[in-house]
């Protein structure tokens, strides 16, 4: 007959007494709680290391970095050529909305996003967001999204535009320009659109 006793010596330290009629034989197996504790942290490194094999999917999707331009929550796409709609705000200057969907593999966490709007030379709205959490998108999305960031126009000279400098906007067609800074590096997107008001 084969008997198991277990007797705990510390917390972390294990010894096994087996007996068996005449023979008996004792086997020490310890581990100690800096060696467990190490294993793990390793194990949990590997298991969140980004670079490590092909097949990660982030909660964002996989593969390389495609951003969408659109509007409102939830997300509603804008095609390239389509409209972007100037509105006052209640402080009295003029913006644009835009949302952003964005998929690949890439961290969403800590992002820094850059939305600008560009007419020739001129610098015609600004939106700078950093250190953002991303919204992560359904799993079946493969996506993550920056909903309504408020692009402020500006006037040739720097300043709040006013009603006329707005009218005399719709119709034209502005670079619109995305830069996406993450732990991975770094993306971008250009497209044209046409304000309307």
């Amino acid at each position: 007959m084969l008997k198991v006793t277990v007797h705990q010596v510390e917390q972390a330290e294990v010894h096994l007494v087996l007996r068996n009629n005449q023979s008996s034989f004792v086997s020490l197996l310890s581990f100690s709680s800096s060696f467990l504790i190490l294993w793990t942290v390793l194990l949990l490194t590997i298991a969140c290391d980004d670079s490590v094999g092909q097949s990660f999917e982030g909660p964002c999707g996989s593969g390389d970095t495609v951003i969408k331009i659109g509007k409102d929550r939830p997300f509603k796409e804008i095609k390239v050529n389509q409209k972007l709609t100037m509105e006052h705000g209640l402080q009295g200057g003029y913006h644009v909305d835009v949302s952003l969907q964005l998929s690949g593999r890439f961290n969403p966490d800590l992002v820094d996003i850059t939305i600008d709007l560009w007419l020739g030379d001129w610098h015609l709205g600004k939106h700078r967001s950093e250190d953002w959490y991303l919204f992560y998108g359904r799993p079946d999305e493969g996506a993550c999204y920056f909903y309504q960031a408020r692009v402020f126009l500006f006037n040739q000279k720097g300043e709040i535009p006013n009603e006329t400098e707005i009218l005399g906007l719709v119709g034209q067609k502005p670079l619109l320009k995305v830069e996406l800074h993450h732990t991975n590096g770094y993306d971008q997107y250009e497209g044209q659109f046409v304000l309307d008001d």
